[in-house]
């Protein structure tokens, strides 16, 4: 994996644990003791929102994503390279577009000062955060097609 990505992958690796400790304390609380955890249900959302969108730029830098090889074996590398390209082309304009949406959408959580129901939490910086892992999603997959681009396997 990318340096610059492993603070994002130790990040994410923490939001994981942090998820298992609501639910842990969420579970013994509710079957132990008579006393779920207030707003389990909402943190956990968050924290899987913010898991799941940190972990796209890790999956485009690491080439963990879903991607279909069937036919792979029997391309030829100048057209493996430029599928390469292509690809990541599209997925960083796609990704653009979330980002973007995300973006405005947070701005507008801002603006009504939107707020979750429970735990009370501002909605706009998770929407923020979504978008800025989007944006830099965009960049891991920009940079990808550049080595296709440049570097020859």
């Amino acid at each position: 994996m990318a340096r610059p990505l492993r603070w994002l992958a130790w990040a994410a690796g923490a939001l994981v644990v942090l998820m298992m400790a609501v639910t842990v304390v969420d579970v013994v609380g509710r079957y132990f003791l008579d006393r779920p955890l207030k707003g389990s249900a909402e943190a956990t959302e968050f924290l899987l929102a913010c898991l799941v969108f940190a972990g796209i730029p890790i999956a485009a830098a690491t080439g963990e994503h879903i991607r279909i090889d069937l036919l792979d074996h029997m391309l030829p590398r100048t057209l493996l390279r430029w599928q390469r390209v292509f690809g990541s082309l599209v997925a960083a304009l796609v990704i653009g577009f979330v980002a973007w949406r995300l973006l405005l959408r947070g701005n507008e959580l801002a603006r009504l000062g939107d707020r979750s129901s429970h735990l009370d939490l501002p909605n706009a910086p998770f929407a923020w955060f979504m978008a800025a892992m989007a944006a830099l999603a965009v960049i891991v997959f920009l940079s990808v097609a550049w080595r296709a681009l440049r570097y020859r396997d």
